[in-house]
């Protein structure tokens, strides 16, 4: 998990709200097909994104709500593996700000947490699928089903199998990596 604020940061990295998690877990539907074409855009590298570490509490309530506890502790588990995707803490700074865009906004107190990280790691643009965050100037920009980011693609537990086939893959190629490198060398 990534805490420093500030990082040197490449340009356009997207701010993934909660949902995009929880339709790409638990829903086969459009929705769902569209939050996982994004996250496999932002595992092969074509994105960069970050999310709260909050977004790691509701998307684990939520599937276990839904799924039961251990499709809860793989689906999370998975996001903390998750290729290009940072996860950064609430700070003082952030609980700070989510008070403030409370008062202001009347935001709810997640979505107050999540824009308030948005804003504090100066990301290009917040995605979601919640209109009420257009409410928030302070948000460089809002894109909520957009076809450059989302578009058409079916079966979200195809997305989880992929990303779990991608991490096996790489942990078995290091371990080989490791045995013949050192038969050979």
């Amino acid at each position: 998990m990534h805490t420093k604020k500030n990082l040197k940061r490449e340009p356009n990295v997207l701010y993934l709200d909660v949902k995009i998690f929880i339709f790409a877990a638990l829903n086969t539907e459009k929705e769902g097909a569209k939050a996982v074409e994004l996250l496999m855009k932002i595992q092969l590298g074509e994105e960069k994104a970050i999310t709260s570490a909050l977004t790691f509490d509701e998307v684990f309530w939520k599937v276990k709500k839904n799924r039961g506890v251990e499709k809860a502790l793989e689906t999370t588990e998975a996001m903390l593996n998750f290729p290009n995707l940072e996860i950064v803490a609430a700070d003082k700074e952030v609980v700070n700000s989510a008070i403030q865009l409370i008062r202001k906004y009347n935001l709810a107190v997640r979505d107050a947490f999540h824009a308030a990280t948005d804003i504090a790691e100066k990301v290009e643009c917040l995605i979601s699928t919640d209109a009420h965050f257009d409410k928030v100037k302070e948000l460089k920009q809002k894109i909520y089903n957009n076809p450059i980011y989302l578009s058409k693609l079916k079966l979200s537990w195809l997305f989880w199998f992929l990303m779990l086939l991608k991490i096996l893959r790489l942990r078995l190629s290091s371990f080989l990596e490791l045995r013949l490198g050192h038969i050979y060398h």
